[in-house]
């Protein structure tokens, strides 16, 4: 009876696969450490993230990130790439990443300007299949560090939205 149990409780594991180029594009949250650089409070701006990944294994892969958030007197603008982990779970996929890359803040307030920097993200999410072809990013929350106007900011970002997956990698 254990034996039965065993092999019950381990055969779903065996055919979990992970999608060999996934793509996500959704809402995103971020709440952006606007304080560095002047302004009387941190801003809470809205706007969207878009990432494709190709994974070389069930486990592991490489995901670019985009995104745009948008203010009233201010853009945030970041465009960033690196390895991303997959944990392939029932019926969804738990993810992890550490991305780098380029952060733009455009600010429309006295003078105005914009300033380029790095831009870092580590964080990771939950992706919950629902068809062969498409899963829900139940979340995605990231720790996004950027550094513009010669300062740096530690800001935090959550996502959510459709994902469309593109084969499949078993091992």
């Amino acid at each position: 009876m254990v034996l039965c149990l065993m092999c019950a409780a381990s055969s779903p594991m065996q055919g979990q696969t992970a999608p060999k180029v996934q793509v996500f594009a959704g809402y995103s949250y971020l709440r952006f450490e606007s304080t560095t650089i002047g302004f009387t409070n941190v801003s809470n701006l809205n706007g969207w993230n878009f990432s494709p990944a190709y994974n070389f294994t069930k486990h592991f892969g490489i995901a670019a990130d985009a995104s745009g958030h948008y203010g009233n007197h201010q853009r945030i603008y970041s465009f960033l790439v690196g390895p991303q982990i997959l944990y392939p779970q029932g019926n969804g996929i738990f993810f992890g990443h550490l991305l780098f890359g380029k952060g733009e803040d455009k600010v429309r307030v006295g003078l105005g300007g914009s300033s380029n920097g790095r831009a870092v993200v580590f964080g990771g999410g939950y992706d919950r299949t629902f068809t062969e072809h498409f899963a829900f990013r139940v979340v995605q929350a990231d720790y996004l560090s950027t550094h513009t106007f010669g300062v740096s900011q530690n800001n935090l970002r959550v996502s959510t939205g459709l994902v469309y997956h593109w084969g499949e990698r078993k091992k």
